[in-house]
């Protein structure tokens, strides 16, 4: 793994009290186990990557569980993630010292937005966003978080300037998610239909790809078919990934369907096509298999199936 200067953000005494651990026990696992290898500063200092606090933040809550180290150790970030998702005991916010459930979190979060305490949103996602595991932050706390959103601005509770704000405050935490990893063996190109701009999904999609390691071309919002054909192609990508945020019909160039037959028309060998949202009929296409993802947990388990080549 190459790291640069920019990686080097993280002392030890902000890793441990991230990860809910003593530095004591960073040390020992360090030295007994070798779970991760920081490099130091030039008084000696521990420095931590962004990849090894997240593979350390994994490991803290696999040891509360009941994990032990010597088990758990040696095996890859994404299979630490993959023993998470599987064992029901898991709670994304056990061990992280606020002692709040996500409803308790949401409640404040939209009262302080009513009166406009933008920084005080602002450093609650930031402290989640660091103690959390990047699935953790984004699938338990980001997407609902901006689901009650959407339901509270249909209500009339929430005006469209508050929407705005709090869009922005989570974009720009979602943004700072930094997951670096080794050369990625999987790729995956991501946009949403021509005509469409809603980037939301495919952003925290791009960022959930990250972080089980695969390779991200992040095209942005709406890009058309023969565009994304034309890319992927030159590119070599193995998957794609479309969100499709609902529109009106008169507002759209195309249905779904049409984008895939065109998008079909334009690569060059079989491409396996995810797409979330709102689900249309799409039908059969020549040189695509296209599945319909119906929220980030099922999208979680299928990157994360992909990244252990299963």
């Amino acid at each position: 793994m190459i790291k640069c200067e920019k990686d080097l953000t993280f002392p030890i005494k902000v890793v441990a009290r991230m990860c809910g651990v003593s530095e004591h026990t960073l040390r020992a696992w360090e030295k007994r186990y070798g779970v991760v290898a920081p490099l130091r500063s030039g008084h000696g200092d521990r420095l931590y990557s962004n990849v090894e606090v997240e593979r350390l933040k994994v490991l803290s809550r696999l040891n509360r569980s009941g994990y032990k180290m010597k088990d758990v150790a040696e095996l890859p970030t994404s299979s630490l993630l993959a023993i998470m998702e599987e064992d029901k005991r898991f709670d994304p916010f056990h061990g992280i010292g606020k002692g709040k459930t996500f409803d308790e979190i949401q409640k404040e979060c939209f009262e302080h937005l009513k009166s406009f305490h933008l920084d005080w949103i602002s450093e609650c996602l930031h402290s989640y966003r660091l103690q959390l595991t990047v699935p953790d932050f984004v699938i338990n706390l980001v997407v609902p978080l901006l689901g009650r959103l959407g339901g509270l601005v249909d209500q009339g509770l929430i005006n469209v300037s508050q929407e705005h704000a709090l869009s922005a405050i989570v974009r720009d935490q979602v943004a700072q998610v930094q997951v670096f990893t080794t050369p990625a063996e999987k790729s995956v190109a991501l946009t949403t239909p021509d005509g469409n701009f809603h980037e939301f999904g495919i952003l925290l999609a791009a960022t959930l790809c990250r972080c089980y390691g695969m390779e991200v071309h992040y095209f942005g919002a709406s890009l058309p078919p023969r565009s994304l054909g034309e890319a992927v192609n030159q590119l070599k990508v193995d998957y794609i990934m479309i969100g499709n945020t609902g529109m009106p019909s008169h507002l759209k160039p195309m249905e779904l369907s049409d984008y895939f037959k065109s998008l079909s028309d334009t690569v060059i060998t079989s491409k396996k096509v995810w797409y979330g949202g709102v689900r249309e009929t799409v039908g059969d296409f020549e040189f695509l298999e296209v599945e319909y993802v119906s929220d980030f947990v099922e999208l979680g388990r299928i990157i994360g199936s992909l990244s252990r080549g299963s």
